[in-house]
């Protein structure tokens, strides 16, 4: 049977090869033991048994339940935002050469200035 205090250690030791707490995948691609799940069960959740572990955790609310993983060199955002941190709704709209996408939200008549025009294949990330 698998102690608290091997679960703690098996996390420490995630952390000091990482140099960061560490995530659950990146728990599991180290192949450490015990399990994750093990580690989950018998401590009562990931990030319940990081804090135990003194390590931090990760706010599930501050991104909608999502990890936040960091910004790829392609992605171009405004300056007055930070990659990361909550702001405006936006939608993320992949369109092909010569297509016209309307936002979601723009009036049924459609509005010009909502519309998309897109030269090659874009990912664009708009605002509602």
């Amino acid at each position: 049977m698998t102690t608290d205090e091997a679960c703690l250690e098996a996390l420490r030791e995630a952390a000091d090869r990482l140099g960061e707490s560490p995530t659950k995948a990146q728990y599991e691609e180290l192949g450490l033991r015990p399990a994750s799940a093990t580690i989950m069960e018998q401590l009562g959740g990931w990030n319940a048994a990081k804090e135990r572990a003194g390590l931090e955790t990760f706010d599930r609310g501050a991104t909608g339940d999502q990890p936040v993983q960091p910004k790829p060199g392609w992605v171009d955002i405004p300056d007055d935002l930070e990659w990361g941190r909550p702001h405006r709704p936006t939608a993320l709209v992949l369109q092909e050469p010569g297509e016209t996408n309307r936002a979601k939200g723009s009036s049924p008549g459609g509005n010009p200035a909502m519309a998309l025009r897109v030269q090659g294949p874009t990912l664009r990330v708009c605002s509602l």
